[in-house]
């Protein structure tokens, strides 16, 4: 079976908090499409 990305973390104690959930990575994908993507690239 493969990886279960969604339930993930979902033990990590206060991963419902935005803090720890930013710790764990979450919101890194929008932050690199805001930041450095040009319109181009996120179209792929």
């Amino acid at each position: 079976m493969g990886r279960k990305l969604l339930l993930e973390h979902i033990n990590v104690p206060g991963i419902n908090t935005l803090a720890v959930y930013r710790e764990k990575g979450g919101y890194r994908a929008v932050e690199k499409a805001l930041k450095t993507l040009t319109p181009d690239e996120s179209n792929r």
